[in-house]
């Protein structure tokens, strides 16, 4: 009877010290799941900011509509769109002259296009539509460049990253 007592005893706190010491390790991989998202995302942001940067840099010193529209041409890969737009969100130069006039990124929420606009200078990552629009200030002309990247691609891995991450936790 009294071992019997004592095996249980042994049990319950074994059990206890096991529970105990997963909790710490379950916290910590919940932290760098996290950071590493989050750092991922940072990259992401300076990457397509510095683009934004460099190319304004590049179409302020232009003056031939024609060189402004090879440059956004040249510029972009198959994901990517770029455009110039004055300060109200219509599409100034484009590659495609259609779109000329037309207002820039209606596919993006009201709320994501004011602060594209009013920070003029900010890179918006929309996990919703897995995009990552750009922008910069081209002084000379009042305008912005807009780099819209259809990012389907890297957000999945950083969806992937995540998934496997809690996979790792769970193992």
């Amino acid at each position: 009877m009294r071992k019997n007592r004592l095996s249980r005893l042994a049990l319950r706190l074994i059990t206890w010290f096991l529970l105990l010491s997963i909790v710490p390790l379950v916290v910590m991989a919940v932290f760098n799941r996290r950071n590493v998202g989050m750092t991922i995302l940072d990259v992401i942001k300076h990457d397509h900011y510095e683009s934004a940067q460099i190319l304004a840099s590049q179409l302020d010193r232009l003056e031939d509509p024609q060189q402004i529209r090879e440059m956004l041409g040249t510029c972009c890969g198959e994901s990517q769109d770029a455009f110039i737009t004055d300060l109200n969100g219509n599409i100034l130069f484009h590659i495609n002259q259609d779109l000329v006039g037309q207002p820039a990124l209606t596919e993006l929420s009201a709320e994501l296009q004011t602060r594209l606009f009013v920070e003029r200078e900010s890179v918006i990552i929309d996990r919703a539509s897995g995009t990552v629009v750009s922008s910069a200030l081209i002084p000379s002309r009042n305008a912005l460049v807009i780099i819209y990247n259809n990012e389907e691609a890297v957000l999945q891995s950083l969806n992937q990253l995540e998934r496997l991450s809690f996979t790792q936790l769970l193992a």
